[in-house]
């Protein structure tokens, strides 16, 4: 997160304490507020997390989209606080199997040169340190209520696991739902 985002966070998060406002307001107008004033930014800012994307695949139906198109349809969903250990491990703890922009071109992170994983570790765990646990992450359960995949928060995720904690908030989309709204 640049420095520009983290002082309008900043700003933004003194100007909410001046407003009086109760520390007791529901996940919806968080993820309103959250995503209003990410949205405030260019729309080409690279820093913006909700102008990024985001995908998977499920049941064999490859699902993407936009992060605040997610973010969007995830407030029809209850948070939840999951057991980190019942959770697909975060993307960036095995790193070999992720694929990364590289000038503007999708690589595999296990064909990189030992620089260009360098630079890519270093920028992963700034975006992992940086990351905010007050946001839930999105996951998809299947049919037997299992946790399958994690749709965003995977920096979260990671520093939740970095940190030692036991419990993550979440938002529990079912695959169906997500396959029939994303696909």
């Amino acid at each position: 997160m640049s420095d520009e985002v983290k002082l309008e966070m900043q700003r933004w998060s003194r100007e909410v304490k001046e407003r009086n406002l109760t520390l007791l307001i529901s996940m919806k107008q968080i993820l309103n507020e959250w995503r209003k004033f990410l949205l405030e930014k260019k729309s080409s800012d690279k820093d913006n997390p909700l102008e990024g994307g985001w995908g998977t695949t499920i049941n064999g139906h490859d699902v993407s989209g936009k992060v605040k198109d997610l973010v969007d349809f995830s407030k029809e969903y209850k948070v939840q606080n999951l057991e980190i250990k019942d959770l697909p491990k975060s993307l960036w703890n095995d790193r070999e199997g992720v694929e990364v922009f590289i000038n503007g071109k999708l690589k595999k992170y296990k064909d990189l040169s030992p620089e260009q994983k360098k630079e890519q570790d270093d920028l992963i765990n700034q975006k992992i340190d940086n990351s905010d646990l007050k946001y839930p992450i999105i996951v998809a359960k299947d049919k037997e209520e299992k946790i399958k995949s994690i749709l965003d928060g995977n920096h979260r995720l990671a520093k939740a696991q970095k940190l030692g904690k036991s419990k993550i908030r979440a938002i529990i989309i079912p695959e169906q739902d997500i396959i029939k709204h994303f696909s």
